[in-house]
């Protein structure tokens, strides 16, 4: 028997019967259990993980269970990678269900060997009641449906809730950021982008692979105006302190930009109110949502002045 190519790693962290329903949906893949590797990376959890852990260990014939005492979405995504002994890693949420030819698709992509990223498709699996005006784009990648496999424009990246990554390209460019992401000091998300960044500047190739899907959890939590309002605001931050940009003619261009994007995501609204594909909350969400994103550019740009010495 060949030894895998790819592990697949769950961060998890207490989510037990979660993780227990993703596992058993890799169980059920159109490949066999021993084509791939499947590591659960415990961030610390207080409930029963790691008695599961002992029965995903029987199921799998290549099993490795982690415990990562120190919390944070990036310190267990590292510990991943530094336990890694296969070719390929795939991250994968511990509330992402893998459709049944997940790992198929991926281990043909790998096969080729032509890329260092591979971004899987993400739909929404609607497991709790959801607001009416949920729209199935506010978890889904990428966002229209139809789009065929290929490179990922310069502006796109792997979602982290699965991600494929080529282990030698991340010894070149160095792990993830543990300033972001869950319980990172800067923004509590973007690590995998941050991370991607680093390994598109190396000369790494990013793919986008729809056909290995996953459907995640939309949380209901998630989806009230204002932390919507919230993740806008963070999503701005983010891209302004990953730009590294710190002049102030980039102060200029984030104060242009504010009626600019006010004004098209405002039409852009009104047109979709119009036709019937948008409640008003959808509008209030895109359009005061783009004031939220043009303050988070201003206050990364804020953070970067306090904080020269900072680079990724």
């Amino acid at each position: 028997m060949s030894e895998p190519k790819l592990t697949i790693a769950i961060p998890t962290y207490n989510r037990s019967g979660m993780l227990m329903r993703v596992v058993e949906s890799l169980f059920r893949q159109s490949a066999t259990a021993d084509c791939f590797r499947l590591m659960v990376v415990d961030n610390a959890s207080t409930d029963d993980t790691r008695c599961k852990s002992e029965y995903f260990a029987i199921m799998f014939p290549h099993f490795e269970y982690i415990f990562e005492e120190k919390a944070g979405s990036s310190n267990a995504r590292n510990a991943a990678l530094c336990n890694c002994k296969t070719p390929w890693i795939a991250f994968l949420d511990d509330d992402a269900l893998p459709d049944y030819i997940y790992v198929e698709e991926l281990l043909n992509a790998i096969d080729r060997n032509d890329y260092d990223v591979i971004a899987g498709g993400i739909k929404p699996w609607k497991l709790h009641p959801l607001p009416v005006w949920f729209l199935d784009e506010y978890e889904s990648f990428p966002a229209d449906p139809y789009r065929a496999a290929g490179l990922l424009l310069k502006d796109e990246y792997a979602y982290g809730g699965n991600m494929a990554l080529r282990m030698e390209k991340i010894l070149e460019v160095g792990e993830f950021n543990p300033d972001f992401g869950v319980r990172g000091r800067v923004v509590p998300f973007g690590e995998d982008t941050e991370l991607q960044m680093r390994i598109r500047k190396a000369g790494g190739r990013l793919y986008l692979l729809p056909s290995a899907s996953v459907a995640h959890c939309a949380v209901p939590s998630k989806y009230t105006i204002v932390k919507q309002w919230q993740i806008r605001f963070l999503a701005g931050k983010s891209t302004q302190i990953f730009s590294e940009l710190r002049g102030w003619q980039q102060l200029a261009i984030v104060c242009i930009k504010f009626p600019y994007r006010f004004l098209c995501s405002a039409c852009r609204s009104i047109k979709k109110l119009l036709q019937g594909k948008y409640r008003w909350q959808n509008a209030a969400i895109d359009t005061i949502g783009e004031v939220y994103f043009v303050t988070g550019l201003f206050c990364g740009w804020l953070w970067l002045q306090m904080h020269k010495e900072w680079h990724p």
